[in-house]
């Protein structure tokens, strides 16, 4: 008996979904109008509602005509999020009218500009200046946009290279729900009101990446209103020194994620009190480039959590340090998984430091173009003190993925 050929048509539904799962939206809607038991089948509502509330063409950014998007967009109308990052649009400039139910859009380096969107209750907006070529042509869209658009409740703005005026900034944060925010992201802004700033006491993340502008009175003043902030991220922005660090241990007590990349005035004082304070909570801790960074920082780690505070650093032998085994005591971290140290002044000392079981939950590592370390250096007890370290980077060792098996 001859086993008849495997078609569309006959084909089980659960292994066509699966298949239609490695494409596109925009191929999905294409790939509709060729047959009619595909139409049926993407219009079906338990795969339509389940497949295009997410719309993200940002993983494959490319060319789309109009008609082709503007149909797209009519017949999805049910999407909650529509992601165009990277995403470039041939014969139109401005964005086509959204779908009503939008929560959130991203257009980072996307060249649509969003004059007029018809969500009511957008919650997330990401914007980037990249897609205006002057910035006479940004300012006459924002103003439209602001003008046109109804009052939004956001929680997360991230705008990229947005060159807004000091008095732009304070109206549209007024406009669309600054008491809300929870999410503000301005890596690569050089005017920002910091008045605006002030009042936004819900913060739980901040970027303010490559801000020179931002003085560090008014970042210690929005650490002081921010007691709820768990992500911070002030890399490159050397006016920020260790008043700014200190705030951020004293003030915001469930910080998880710190982010200080290229802070040439740091020093280990404020480094170790951020440290101890977080000890907890800390999952992610970035300090490369930073000059004046050493192990010094991290001689916390050799003494218990029972004593209020270390003792003087200067007396602390390296080669046999004075700390429990790390089955006789709980983990001072046990939730950190991140470091990196590039460029830093570390020798290595730092090795005894993290192997002494304050770090079991560590996965990656980065010591790389660190001058101080020697290539013959004991790495042994490194992985007993983290036994869960996937990735290594230290120099001059070339980068390594490590297999515990």
């Amino acid at each position: 008996m001859a086993i008849p050929p495997i078609t569309i048509s006959n084909l089980p539904s659960d292994i066509l979904y699966y298949i239609l799962t490695f494409l596109g939206p925009i191929d999905k809607f294409t790939l509709s109008s060729v047959c009619t038991d595909l139409r049926a089948f993407f219009n079906d509502p338990l795969f339509k509602n389940f497949q295009y509330n997410n719309l993200d063409l940002s993983s494959t950014p490319q060319k789309f005509k109009k008609d082709v998007f503007q149909p797209f967009l009519e017949k999805y109308s049910s999407a909650r999020y529509l992601g165009l990052q990277g995403c470039y649009m041939t014969s139109m400039h401005e964005l086509p009218d959204t779908p009503p139910n939008l929560k959130a859009l991203n257009l980072l380096n996307c060249n649509l500009i969003p004059q007029r969107v018809k969500a009511a209750q957008l919650t997330e907006l990401r914007l980037s200046w990249l897609a205006f070529p002057f910035r006479s042509e940004f300012h006459r869209y924002y103003e439209t946009f602001l003008a046109q658009n109804n009052s939004w409740n956001l929680k997360t703005v991230h705008f990229e290279h947005v060159l807004l005026k000091p008095d732009e900034f304070r109206n549209f944060f007024a406009k669309f729900g600054h008491l809300a925010l929870e999410k503000l992201y301005l890596p690569h802004c050089r005017t920002i009101d910091h008045d605006v700033l002030l009042t936004m006491i819900r913060l739980k993340e901040i970027d303010f990446s490559y801000c020179v502008s931002i003085p560090e009175t008014s970042l210690i003043n929005l650490l002081v209103r921010c007691p709820d902030l768990t992500s911070i991220n002030i890399s490159y922005c050397p006016q920020f020194k260790d008043e700014s660090i200190n705030a951020l241990a004293i003030f915001c007590q469930k910080i998880t994620h710190v982010y200080c990349k290229s802070l040439p005035y740091i020093t280990n004082d404020s480094v170790s009190k951020l440290l101890w304070k977080s000890q907890k909570r800390l999952e992610t801790l970035i300090l490369s480039s930073c000059d004046l960074i050493t192990e010094e920082a991290f001689s916390i780690c050799l003494y218990s959590t029972e004593i209020l505070a270390p003792p003087p650093t200067t007396l602390i032998n390296y080669e046999h340090p004075p700390f429990k085994t790390a089955s006789s005591r709980p983990p001072l971290f046990p939730y950190f998984q991140t470091l990196e140290m590039d460029k830093c002044m570390i020798t290595g000392r730092i090795i005894g430091m993290l192997s002494c079981g304050a770090f079991p939950s560590l996965v990656n590592l980065s010591m790389a173009d660190c001058k101080m370390l020697h290539q013959n250096i004991p790495q042994s007890g490194l992985f007993v003190g983290c036994p869960r370290l996937k990735t290594l980077k230290m120099t001059p060792l070339p980068f390594q993925s490590i297999n515990k098996f």
